[in-house]
């Protein structure tokens, strides 16, 4: 799966495949000089933890709904290199909290 930053140069970045209110973060942010991105394509990711591929790299997309209006967005979450445990870490506590602001 490929994802692309809101700043990317290439014109791929398309807000229709982004997930409001989550964020590339640790090591795939620094990687990607910035933090919002979207996929490249569109995708049916639920609530819940995600493992999967990104740029040939694995990642886990930690992903939860926040309740009511928020004018962020429905989303909040994390996607995060699988091998970048301290960030995995953040990432889980987040999660596993529900928080709105993140």
């Amino acid at each position: 799966m490929k994802i692309y930053t809101a700043i990317d140069d290439s014109g791929l970045y398309n807000d229709d495949f982004r997930y409001g209110g989550t964020y590339l973060h640790g090591q795939i942010q620094d990687d990607n000089e910035y933090d919002i991105f979207a996929f490249g394509e569109a995708t049916d990711f639920k609530e819940g933890v995600h493992v999967f591929k990104v740029n040939e790299r694995w990642c886990i997309f930690f992903l939860w709904r926040i309740e009511g209006f928020v004018p962020t967005g429905e989303w909040r979450g994390y996607l995060i290199y699988a091998n970048d445990y301290e960030e995995l870490e953040f990432a889980s506590k987040r999660f596993n909290e529900r928080r709105e602001h993140i």
